[in-house]
């Protein structure tokens, strides 16, 4: 593919000498896109390229916000846009696939849900784990504050139907995903969601099957496991035309195998996943460009 890495390289020395002192790409959002692939693929692009890579979490929304603004050259997210104000001046280019899981502690006995447990657990229906075939320990719930969040958002779309529903029985309601799965690492009775491509590289955490169907690499690529959610980098509509060098590399051969030996499912692994998620969730929940490439 020596001609797809010949023009990438004009594009990082043409970006290099646009920025003249700078010599930097700002990448800001999503945390579970961040850990699952970001910073493997900035190493590897830092490695190849005369271009830094600044990057920083913050969650999905402050990516495709700060993308929108101008305040980051991309940003990373784990749901579509919306019709706010803050949104509308960015688009989004899928380069990945992810899912969305159930996280206990690694010392928890259960190892799978229903989803009618699931939901019973996040509805105050089921409070101790002696309940679900675990140890006498109340169950202590962690959910995204922000509805507008990646996870906080496509959980509540996706598997209530509702991206509105209130957690009312939410011992804490932290701010981001890591936050999260950190909490829940470290408690006994602890639960919540968050993205595979970051939780799994966590020991301190186990991922749940969800009836009956482990969220692995496998599984999300056939569509097999049911909550499955595309990954996006944002840049802003106004920089259309303009060479933006690590968003290439992360749509590259080179960069989508990297994406691939982080253990996320990339594009080719995932090319049947666009048709199940319609199938599945409808239209909704996929940005513009992931459903024009059905047509």
């Amino acid at each position: 593919h020596r001609t797809l890495s010949v023009a990438l390289i004009s594009i990082a020395i043409a970006f290099s000498a646009s920025t003249k002192a700078e010599e930097t790409l700002t990448w800001h959002g999503c945390g579970i896109t961040k850990n699952a692939f970001t910073v493997a693929l900035a190493k590897a692009f830092e490695e190849k390229y005369p271009i830094k890579v600044s990057i920083r979490g913050g969650g999905a929304m402050k990516g495709i916000r700060d993308a929108a603004s101008g305040s980051a050259d991309i940003g990373g997210t784990c749901r579509h846009t919306i019709n706010t104000p803050e949104e509308k001046n960015v688009e989004l280019t899928h380069v990945a696939w992810d899912a969305l899981v159930v996280i206990v502690p690694a010392s928890n006995p259960v190892d799978n849900l229903t989803s009618r447990q699931l939901r019973d657990i996040f509805e105050g229906k089921i409070r101790n784990w002696k309940e679900l075939g675990g140890n006498d320990v109340a169950i202590e719930l962690y959910a995204r504050r922000g509805k507008l969040s990646g996870v906080g958002y496509m959980f509540r779309a996706l598997f209530f139907g509702d991206p509105n529903i209130e957690y009312k029985v939410a011992t804490e309601l932290p701010r981001s995903s890591g936050l999260i799965e950190m909490l829940i690492g470290k408690g006994e009775g602890t639960i919540g969601i968050s993205g595979i491509s970051s939780a799994k590289k966590r020991d301190q955490l186990k991922v749940l099957s969800l009836d009956g169907v482990s969220p692995s690499k496998e599984n999300i690529q056939s569509g097999r496991y049911q909550l499955i959610r595309p990954l996006y980098f944002a840049t802003s509509k106004s920089s259309l035309g303009q060479p933006n060098p690590f968003l290439q590399f992360a749509l590259s051969d080179e960069g989508q195998a990297i994406i691939s030996q982080q253990g996320t499912v990339n594009l080719e692994e995932g090319n049947k996943l666009v048709d199940i998620f319609v199938e599945r969730f409808g239209e909704t929940y996929l940005s513009p460009s992931i459903l024009a490439t059905r047509n």
